[in-house]
Protein backbone atom coordinates (compact mmCIF):
# COMPACT_ATOMS: atom_id res chain seq x y z
CA UNK A 1 0.00 0.00 0.00
CA UNK A 2 2.47 2.63 1.12
CA UNK A 3 4.94 1.20 -2.42
CA UNK A 4 1.45 2.41 -4.61
CA UNK A 5 1.39 5.58 -2.74
CA UNK A 6 4.98 6.94 -2.96
CA UNK A 7 4.27 5.68 -6.97
CA UNK A 8 1.26 7.48 -7.48
CA UNK A 9 3.15 10.52 -5.61
CA UNK A 10 6.22 10.19 -7.95
CA UNK A 11 3.55 10.20 -10.89
CA UNK A 12 1.75 13.45 -9.70
CA UNK A 13 5.05 15.26 -9.13
CA UNK A 14 6.38 14.04 -12.55
CA UNK A 15 2.95 15.53 -14.24
CA UNK A 16 3.94 18.87 -12.36
CA UNK A 17 7.00 19.20 -13.38
CA UNK A 18 6.03 18.82 -16.55
CA UNK A 19 3.55 20.93 -16.77
CA UNK A 20 5.53 24.01 -15.70
CA UNK A 21 7.87 23.34 -18.05
CA UNK A 22 5.06 23.29 -20.62
CA UNK A 23 3.99 26.56 -19.40
CA UNK A 24 7.80 28.26 -18.97
CA UNK A 25 8.19 27.18 -22.96
CA UNK A 26 5.26 29.19 -23.72
CA UNK A 27 6.17 32.06 -21.81
CA UNK A 28 9.92 31.97 -23.55
CA UNK A 29 7.75 31.59 -26.86
CA UNK A 30 5.54 34.90 -25.83
CA UNK A 31 7.92 36.86 -24.80
CA UNK A 32 10.47 36.18 -27.74
CA UNK A 33 7.11 36.97 -29.77
CA UNK A 34 6.82 33.22 -31.97
CA UNK A 35 3.17 33.70 -31.20
CA UNK A 36 2.02 31.20 -33.86
CA UNK A 37 4.32 28.59 -31.89
CA UNK A 38 3.20 29.92 -28.49
CA UNK A 39 -0.74 30.10 -29.40
CA UNK A 40 -0.84 26.28 -29.85
CA UNK A 41 1.28 26.04 -26.65
CA UNK A 42 -1.49 28.13 -24.63
CA UNK A 43 -4.26 26.34 -26.85
CA UNK A 44 -2.76 22.52 -25.26
CA UNK A 45 -2.06 24.61 -21.79
CA UNK A 46 -5.61 25.81 -21.85
CA UNK A 47 -6.92 22.34 -22.37
CA UNK A 48 -5.39 21.59 -18.57
CA UNK A 49 -6.15 24.38 -16.84
CA UNK A 50 -9.31 26.12 -19.09
CA UNK A 51 -10.02 28.80 -16.20
CA UNK A 52 -6.44 29.83 -16.06
CA UNK A 53 -6.66 33.60 -16.50
CA UNK A 54 -2.92 34.36 -17.58
CA UNK A 55 -3.11 31.47 -20.52
CA UNK A 56 -6.59 32.46 -21.54
CA UNK A 57 -5.28 36.12 -21.79
CA UNK A 58 -1.82 35.14 -23.19
CA UNK A 59 -4.28 33.30 -25.42
CA UNK A 60 -5.68 35.69 -26.84
CA UNK A 61 -2.73 37.75 -27.09
CA UNK A 62 -1.15 35.47 -29.71
CA UNK A 63 -4.61 35.27 -31.87
CA UNK A 64 -4.73 38.74 -31.79
CA UNK A 65 -0.92 39.36 -33.49
CA UNK A 66 -1.59 35.66 -35.59
CA UNK A 67 -4.89 37.83 -37.25
CA UNK A 68 -7.56 35.19 -35.26
CA UNK A 69 -9.75 38.27 -34.03
CA UNK A 70 -12.77 36.57 -33.34
CA UNK A 71 -10.70 33.97 -30.78
CA UNK A 72 -9.02 36.79 -29.32
CA UNK A 73 -12.20 38.82 -28.34
CA UNK A 74 -13.46 35.47 -26.65
CA UNK A 75 -10.79 35.00 -24.94
CA UNK A 76 -9.83 38.63 -23.80
CA UNK A 77 -13.89 38.18 -22.51
CA UNK A 78 -13.20 35.49 -20.70
CA UNK A 79 -9.98 36.43 -19.32
CA UNK A 80 -11.96 39.17 -17.43
CA UNK A 81 -10.18 42.35 -15.77
CA UNK A 82 -6.83 41.19 -14.13
CA UNK A 83 -4.66 42.61 -16.68
CA UNK A 84 -5.46 45.95 -17.68
CA UNK A 85 -3.93 45.76 -20.76
CA UNK A 86 -7.15 43.21 -21.61
CA UNK A 87 -9.04 46.42 -22.16
CA UNK A 88 -6.79 48.20 -24.62
CA UNK A 89 -6.36 45.22 -26.73
CA UNK A 90 -9.89 44.42 -26.98
CA UNK A 91 -10.82 48.01 -27.70
CA UNK A 92 -8.02 47.99 -30.62
CA UNK A 93 -9.52 45.13 -32.38
CA UNK A 94 -12.76 46.68 -32.19
CA UNK A 95 -11.88 49.70 -33.86
CA UNK A 96 -10.09 47.74 -36.55
CA UNK A 97 -13.49 45.76 -37.13
CA UNK A 98 -15.77 49.72 -37.02
CA UNK A 99 -17.31 48.23 -34.09
CA UNK A 100 -16.65 51.84 -32.49
CA UNK A 101 -19.39 51.18 -29.73
CA UNK A 102 -17.76 48.52 -27.98
CA UNK A 103 -14.53 50.20 -28.90
CA UNK A 104 -15.09 53.49 -26.77
CA UNK A 105 -16.51 50.94 -23.69
CA UNK A 106 -13.06 49.17 -23.34
CA UNK A 107 -11.00 52.30 -24.17
CA UNK A 108 -12.83 54.33 -21.02
CA UNK A 109 -12.10 51.02 -18.78
CA UNK A 110 -8.42 51.17 -19.94
CA UNK A 111 -8.12 54.95 -19.27
CA UNK A 112 -9.51 54.18 -15.74
CA UNK A 113 -6.52 51.93 -15.11
CA UNK A 114 -3.98 54.27 -16.24
CA UNK A 115 -2.50 57.74 -15.26
CA UNK A 116 -2.23 60.68 -17.40
CA UNK A 117 2.01 60.26 -17.94
CA UNK A 118 1.19 56.29 -19.54
CA UNK A 119 2.55 56.26 -22.63
CA UNK A 120 -0.84 55.22 -24.14
CA UNK A 121 -2.46 57.90 -22.30
CA UNK A 122 -3.05 60.55 -25.73
CA UNK A 123 -3.05 57.70 -28.11
CA UNK A 124 -6.28 56.06 -26.23
CA UNK A 125 -7.53 59.86 -25.95
CA UNK A 126 -7.28 60.37 -29.43
CA UNK A 127 -8.63 56.69 -30.48
CA UNK A 128 -11.61 57.70 -28.30
CA UNK A 129 -12.48 60.37 -30.23
CA UNK A 130 -12.15 59.17 -33.61
CA UNK A 131 -14.56 56.18 -32.61
CA UNK A 132 -16.86 58.57 -31.54
CA UNK A 133 -17.08 60.36 -34.86
CA UNK A 134 -16.63 56.51 -36.24
CA UNK A 135 -19.69 55.79 -34.83
CA UNK A 136 -21.63 58.83 -35.59
CA UNK A 137 -20.52 57.94 -39.33
CA UNK A 138 -21.76 54.29 -39.48
CA UNK A 139 -25.27 55.91 -39.30
CA UNK A 140 -25.21 57.25 -42.85
CA UNK A 141 -22.80 54.85 -44.87
CA UNK A 142 -23.52 55.81 -48.50
CA UNK A 143 -24.21 53.15 -50.95
CA UNK A 144 -21.91 52.98 -53.58
CA UNK A 145 -21.37 50.92 -56.68
CA UNK A 146 -17.39 49.98 -57.17
CA UNK A 147 -16.35 49.30 -60.87
CA UNK A 148 -12.86 47.98 -60.27
CA UNK A 149 -10.43 48.20 -57.59
CA UNK A 150 -6.29 48.32 -57.81
CA UNK A 151 -3.49 48.35 -55.65
CA UNK A 152 -0.67 50.47 -56.70
CA UNK A 153 2.21 52.70 -55.64
CA UNK A 154 1.45 55.99 -54.16
CA UNK A 155 4.13 57.56 -55.71
CA UNK A 156 2.26 56.74 -59.31
CA UNK A 157 -1.04 56.86 -58.50
CA UNK A 158 -2.06 59.39 -61.01
CA UNK A 159 -1.55 57.16 -63.78
CA UNK A 160 -4.95 55.61 -62.68
CA UNK A 161 -6.86 58.67 -63.59
CA UNK A 162 -8.18 58.05 -66.98
CA UNK A 163 -10.23 61.77 -67.45
CA UNK A 164 -12.16 62.76 -70.45
CA UNK A 165 -10.83 65.83 -71.85
CA UNK A 166 -14.16 67.94 -70.76
CA UNK A 167 -13.00 66.83 -67.14
CA UNK A 168 -9.94 68.91 -66.81
CA UNK A 169 -6.57 67.32 -65.91
CA UNK A 170 -4.58 66.80 -62.75
CA UNK A 171 -0.92 66.98 -62.38
CA UNK A 172 1.46 66.01 -59.19
CA UNK A 173 4.71 67.49 -58.27
CA UNK A 174 6.23 67.95 -54.87
CA UNK A 175 3.65 66.24 -53.12
CA UNK A 176 1.24 68.38 -54.13
CA UNK A 177 -1.73 68.28 -56.86
CA UNK A 178 -2.89 70.79 -59.12
CA UNK A 179 -6.31 70.53 -61.22
CA UNK A 180 -6.28 72.74 -64.20
CA UNK A 181 -10.01 73.06 -66.31
CA UNK A 182 -10.93 71.83 -69.58
CA UNK A 183 -10.14 75.37 -71.14
CA UNK A 184 -6.88 75.81 -69.58
CA UNK A 185 -7.35 79.19 -68.09
CA UNK A 186 -8.06 78.40 -64.35
CA UNK A 187 -6.38 75.95 -61.58
CA UNK A 188 -6.39 75.22 -58.44
CA UNK A 189 -3.50 73.55 -56.59
CA UNK A 190 -1.58 73.08 -53.07
CA UNK A 191 0.61 75.31 -52.57
CA UNK A 192 3.72 75.15 -49.75
CA UNK A 193 3.26 77.25 -47.04
CA UNK A 194 5.91 75.89 -44.86
CA UNK A 195 9.17 73.55 -45.44
CA UNK A 196 7.54 70.11 -47.17
CA UNK A 197 8.53 66.61 -45.73
CA UNK A 198 9.51 63.92 -48.11
CA UNK A 199 6.74 61.94 -47.32
CA UNK A 200 2.77 62.70 -47.40
CA UNK A 201 1.98 60.04 -44.37
CA UNK A 202 4.29 62.17 -42.08
CA UNK A 203 2.87 65.87 -41.95
CA UNK A 204 1.72 66.63 -39.06
CA UNK A 205 1.65 70.26 -39.63
CA UNK A 206 0.57 73.29 -41.64
CA UNK A 207 2.32 72.87 -44.71
CA UNK A 208 -0.07 73.09 -47.89
CA UNK A 209 -2.86 75.44 -48.62
CA UNK A 210 -5.09 75.26 -51.49
CA UNK A 211 -5.17 78.52 -53.80
CA UNK A 212 -6.04 79.41 -57.23
CA UNK A 213 -4.78 80.91 -60.32
CA UNK A 214 -6.36 82.53 -63.31
CA UNK A 215 -4.76 82.70 -66.81
CA UNK A 216 -5.23 86.54 -68.09
CA UNK A 217 -4.30 86.52 -72.13
CA UNK A 218 -1.57 84.11 -72.40
CA UNK A 219 0.02 83.93 -68.96
CA UNK A 220 -1.40 82.80 -65.08
CA UNK A 221 -1.98 85.21 -62.98
CA UNK A 222 -0.59 85.38 -59.04
CA UNK A 223 -2.10 82.62 -57.40
CA UNK A 224 -4.75 83.76 -54.54
CA UNK A 225 -5.46 81.57 -51.62
CA UNK A 226 -9.24 80.32 -51.63
CA UNK A 227 -11.43 82.17 -49.60
CA UNK A 228 -11.94 81.63 -45.68
CA UNK A 229 -13.58 78.37 -45.09
CA UNK A 230 -11.59 76.46 -47.22
CA UNK A 231 -8.33 76.47 -45.57
CA UNK A 232 -7.26 75.50 -41.98
CA UNK A 233 -4.25 75.61 -39.94
CA UNK A 234 -3.75 71.79 -41.31
CA UNK A 235 -2.91 70.20 -45.01
CA UNK A 236 -5.66 71.00 -47.64
CA UNK A 237 -4.48 68.91 -50.82
CA UNK A 238 -5.86 66.84 -53.65
CA UNK A 239 -8.46 69.37 -55.44
CA UNK A 240 -10.75 68.47 -57.84
CA UNK A 241 -13.29 70.87 -59.66
CA UNK A 242 -16.38 69.39 -61.30
CA UNK A 243 -17.44 70.36 -64.34
CA UNK A 244 -20.23 72.83 -62.99
CA UNK A 245 -16.69 75.52 -61.96
CA UNK A 246 -18.55 75.06 -58.19
CA UNK A 247 -18.40 71.77 -56.67
CA UNK A 248 -15.17 71.24 -55.08
CA UNK A 249 -13.50 68.39 -53.47
CA UNK A 250 -10.51 68.16 -52.16
CA UNK A 251 -8.54 66.41 -49.02
CA UNK A 252 -7.33 67.62 -45.70
CA UNK A 253 -5.99 66.13 -42.46
CA UNK A 254 -7.61 68.50 -40.32
CA UNK A 255 -8.24 67.07 -36.49
CA UNK A 256 -12.28 66.95 -37.34
CA UNK A 257 -12.19 64.17 -39.70
CA UNK A 258 -12.17 60.38 -39.12
CA UNK A 259 -8.48 60.21 -39.17
CA UNK A 260 -5.23 61.05 -41.46
CA UNK A 261 -6.58 63.01 -44.75
CA UNK A 262 -10.09 62.64 -45.09
CA UNK A 263 -12.01 63.92 -48.19
CA UNK A 264 -14.43 66.93 -48.17
CA UNK A 265 -16.74 68.59 -50.49
CA UNK A 266 -17.56 72.46 -50.96
CA UNK A 267 -19.49 74.62 -53.35
CA UNK A 268 -18.44 78.05 -54.53
CA UNK A 269 -21.60 80.79 -53.98
CA UNK A 270 -21.15 83.20 -56.62
CA UNK A 271 -23.50 85.88 -55.18
CA UNK A 272 -21.44 86.44 -51.84
CA UNK A 273 -17.67 85.17 -53.53
CA UNK A 274 -17.31 82.38 -51.02
CA UNK A 275 -17.07 78.85 -50.12
CA UNK A 276 -19.94 76.93 -48.07
CA UNK A 277 -18.48 75.37 -45.05
CA UNK A 278 -16.47 72.11 -46.55
CA UNK A 279 -18.63 68.65 -45.54
CA UNK A 280 -16.90 65.87 -45.11
CA UNK A 281 -18.33 63.35 -47.16
CA UNK A 282 -18.18 60.76 -44.85
CA UNK A 283 -18.21 56.82 -45.36
CA UNK A 284 -17.29 54.85 -46.91
CA UNK A 285 -15.12 56.89 -48.48
CA UNK A 286 -13.45 58.27 -45.45
CA UNK A 287 -11.50 55.98 -43.28
CA UNK A 288 -9.26 56.51 -40.20
CA UNK A 289 -6.19 56.22 -42.53
CA UNK A 290 -5.34 58.21 -45.25
CA UNK A 291 -8.26 58.93 -48.04
CA UNK A 292 -7.81 61.33 -50.74
CA UNK A 293 -7.71 62.41 -54.52
CA UNK A 294 -11.39 61.89 -55.11
CA UNK A 295 -12.16 62.69 -59.31
CA UNK A 296 -15.26 62.52 -60.86
CA UNK A 297 -15.77 62.51 -65.00
CA UNK A 298 -18.93 63.28 -64.92
CA UNK A 299 -18.66 62.53 -68.43
CA UNK A 300 -17.56 58.76 -68.27
CA UNK A 301 -19.79 58.67 -65.31
CA UNK A 302 -16.79 57.38 -63.47
CA UNK A 303 -15.36 58.26 -60.06
CA UNK A 304 -11.90 57.30 -58.40
CA UNK A 305 -10.59 57.68 -55.13
CA UNK A 306 -7.55 56.52 -53.41
CA UNK A 307 -7.32 55.58 -49.91
CA UNK A 308 -4.37 53.79 -47.64
CA UNK A 309 -6.19 51.24 -45.83
CA UNK A 310 -4.91 47.91 -45.46
CA UNK A 311 -2.16 48.91 -47.65
CA UNK A 312 2.01 48.65 -47.55
CA UNK A 313 3.57 52.32 -46.73
CA UNK A 314 4.51 53.02 -50.40
CA UNK A 315 1.02 51.61 -51.91
CA UNK A 316 -2.94 52.68 -51.77
CA UNK A 317 -5.98 51.17 -53.18
CA UNK A 318 -7.39 53.06 -56.40
CA UNK A 319 -11.15 52.39 -56.31
CA UNK A 320 -13.44 52.70 -59.38
CA UNK A 321 -16.97 54.05 -58.59
CA UNK A 322 -20.60 54.70 -60.19
CA UNK A 323 -21.32 57.87 -59.09
CA UNK A 324 -24.64 58.48 -57.23
CA UNK A 325 -26.95 61.31 -58.69
CA UNK A 326 -27.83 61.80 -54.71
CA UNK A 327 -26.51 60.22 -52.19
CA UNK A 328 -27.93 57.27 -51.07
CA UNK A 329 -27.35 56.05 -47.35
CA UNK A 330 -27.49 51.96 -46.67
CA UNK A 331 -30.74 51.19 -45.31
CA UNK A 332 -32.29 47.92 -44.62
CA UNK A 333 -28.75 45.98 -44.17
CA UNK A 334 -27.37 44.08 -41.35
CA UNK A 335 -25.01 45.92 -38.91
CA UNK A 336 -22.04 43.44 -39.98
CA UNK A 337 -22.86 44.74 -44.19
CA UNK A 338 -22.75 48.11 -43.18
CA UNK A 339 -19.47 47.59 -41.45
CA UNK A 340 -18.02 45.93 -44.49
CA UNK A 341 -19.21 48.80 -46.71
CA UNK A 342 -17.83 51.20 -44.47
CA UNK A 343 -14.60 49.87 -44.70
CA UNK A 344 -14.58 49.28 -48.47
CA UNK A 345 -15.33 45.48 -47.80
CA UNK A 346 -18.17 45.06 -49.52
CA UNK A 347 -20.03 46.97 -52.12
CA UNK A 348 -23.13 47.20 -54.74
CA UNK A 349 -23.33 45.79 -57.79
CA UNK A 350 -26.69 46.20 -60.04
CA UNK A 351 -28.78 44.83 -57.06
CA UNK A 352 -26.70 41.95 -55.96
CA UNK A 353 -24.31 42.43 -52.74
CA UNK A 354 -21.32 40.78 -52.72
CA UNK A 355 -17.79 41.12 -51.71
CA UNK A 356 -15.20 42.98 -52.85
CA UNK A 357 -12.46 41.64 -55.04
CA UNK A 358 -9.23 43.83 -54.82
CA UNK A 359 -7.26 43.41 -58.25
CA UNK A 360 -3.47 43.60 -57.19
CA UNK A 361 -3.01 43.21 -61.67
CA UNK A 362 -4.69 45.18 -63.23
CA UNK A 363 -5.65 43.02 -65.83
CA UNK A 364 -7.42 40.62 -63.78
CA UNK A 365 -10.80 41.13 -63.96
CA UNK A 366 -13.56 41.02 -60.97
CA UNK A 367 -15.01 38.62 -62.69
CA UNK A 368 -12.31 36.12 -63.46
CA UNK A 369 -11.27 36.32 -59.59
CA UNK A 370 -15.16 35.57 -58.27
CA UNK A 371 -15.16 32.42 -60.96
CA UNK A 372 -11.33 31.23 -60.01
CA UNK A 373 -11.69 27.56 -59.42
CA UNK A 374 -10.78 26.67 -56.01
CA UNK A 375 -10.35 23.31 -53.77
CA UNK A 376 -10.96 24.60 -49.92
CA UNK A 377 -12.27 21.68 -47.42
CA UNK A 378 -14.13 22.99 -44.83
CA UNK A 379 -15.61 19.89 -42.93
CA UNK A 380 -15.55 16.03 -43.48
CA UNK A 381 -18.27 16.03 -46.13
CA UNK A 382 -17.98 19.32 -47.26
CA UNK A 383 -15.50 20.96 -49.64
CA UNK A 384 -15.97 24.50 -51.97
CA UNK A 385 -14.82 24.38 -55.93
CA UNK A 386 -15.87 28.14 -56.18
CA UNK A 387 -15.42 31.29 -54.35
CA UNK A 388 -19.27 31.45 -54.67
CA UNK A 389 -19.98 28.88 -52.61
CA UNK A 390 -18.53 30.38 -49.38
CA UNK A 391 -22.21 31.92 -47.44
CA UNK A 392 -20.34 34.52 -45.09
CA UNK A 393 -19.45 37.70 -46.36
CA UNK A 394 -16.09 37.76 -44.00
CA UNK A 395 -15.14 34.12 -44.60
CA UNK A 396 -14.99 34.77 -48.47
CA UNK A 397 -13.34 37.88 -48.15
CA UNK A 398 -10.35 36.42 -45.59
CA UNK A 399 -10.38 33.45 -48.48
CA UNK A 400 -9.70 35.68 -51.41
CA UNK A 401 -6.77 37.43 -48.79
CA UNK A 402 -5.09 33.76 -48.52
CA UNK A 403 -5.15 33.17 -51.86
CA UNK A 404 -2.95 36.40 -52.51
CA UNK A 405 -1.02 35.52 -49.63
CA UNK A 406 -0.07 31.64 -50.87
CA UNK A 407 0.40 33.92 -54.46
CA UNK A 408 3.64 35.48 -52.35
CA UNK A 409 4.48 32.03 -50.55
CA UNK A 410 4.81 30.55 -53.96
CA UNK A 411 7.25 33.46 -55.21
CA UNK A 412 9.34 33.29 -52.07
CA UNK A 413 9.50 29.31 -52.13
CA UNK A 414 10.65 29.97 -56.02
CA UNK A 415 13.55 32.46 -54.96
CA UNK A 416 14.62 30.14 -51.97
CA UNK A 417 15.10 27.11 -54.47
CA UNK A 418 17.18 29.85 -57.19
CA UNK A 419 19.37 31.32 -53.61
CA UNK A 420 19.85 27.41 -52.92
CA UNK A 421 20.46 26.32 -55.84
CA UNK A 422 23.19 29.58 -56.33
CA UNK A 423 24.70 28.54 -53.17
CA UNK A 424 25.73 25.19 -54.10
CA UNK A 425 27.22 26.39 -56.79
CA UNK A 426 29.12 29.35 -55.21
CA UNK A 427 32.81 29.70 -53.75
CA UNK A 428 33.18 29.66 -50.38
CA UNK A 429 33.23 33.20 -50.05
CA UNK A 430 30.15 33.63 -51.59
CA UNK A 431 28.80 31.31 -49.57
CA UNK A 432 29.18 33.21 -45.99
CA UNK A 433 27.56 36.50 -47.57
CA UNK A 434 24.61 34.46 -49.04
CA UNK A 435 23.96 31.85 -45.92
CA UNK A 436 22.37 35.05 -44.11
CA UNK A 437 20.14 35.84 -46.99
CA UNK A 438 18.93 32.43 -47.62
CA UNK A 439 18.51 32.07 -43.38
CA UNK A 440 16.22 35.30 -43.34
CA UNK A 441 14.24 34.36 -46.39
CA UNK A 442 13.63 30.71 -44.70
CA UNK A 443 12.22 32.42 -41.52
CA UNK A 444 10.02 34.63 -43.47
CA UNK A 445 8.89 31.81 -45.15
CA UNK A 446 7.79 29.70 -41.85
CA UNK A 447 6.51 32.78 -40.67
CA UNK A 448 4.29 33.11 -44.26
CA UNK A 449 3.09 29.16 -43.69
CA UNK A 450 2.06 30.15 -40.30
CA UNK A 451 -0.16 33.20 -40.81
CA UNK A 452 -1.53 31.02 -44.25
CA UNK A 453 -2.96 28.09 -41.95
CA UNK A 454 -4.02 30.84 -39.05
CA UNK A 455 -5.93 32.11 -41.52
CA UNK A 456 -7.58 29.25 -43.28
CA UNK A 457 -8.36 28.07 -39.62
CA UNK A 458 -10.20 31.24 -39.04
CA UNK A 459 -11.81 30.93 -42.63
CA UNK A 460 -13.35 27.58 -41.47
CA UNK A 461 -14.21 28.84 -37.69
CA UNK A 462 -16.63 32.04 -39.95
CA UNK A 463 -17.96 29.75 -42.66
CA UNK A 464 -18.67 26.87 -40.20
CA UNK A 465 -21.52 29.07 -38.15
CA UNK A 466 -23.31 29.72 -41.59
CA UNK A 467 -24.37 26.04 -41.29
Amino acid sequence: MKKCTFLILVVLIGCGIGFSQTAQKADELFQNKQYNEAFEAYKNLLKKQPKSTLFLYRYARCADEIGQKQIAIEHFLLAGEKYPLRNFYLAEIYFDEYQFDNALEYYNKYLLAINEDNEKYEYVNNQITTAQKGSRYLKRVEDIQIVDSIRILKSNFLNEYNLSEESGSLTYSNLAVCYTNQRGERKIKAAISQDASNNIDSINHSIFNLVICQKLMDEFSECDTLKDGINSNFNENFPFLLSDGITLYFASDRPEGLGKYDIYMTRYNSVTDSYLTPENIGMPFNSPANDYMLAIDETQNIGYFLTDRRCSPDSAMLYKFIPNNSTQIIRNQSEEYIRLAAQMKAYRTTNRVQPLVANVNKQETKNSQLQKTIFFVLADTIAYHSLSEFRSIDAKILYEECMELETQQNEERNQLLSMRKAYREASDEEKTTMKAAINQLEKKCRAHKGEMLAALNKVRQIEIKTY
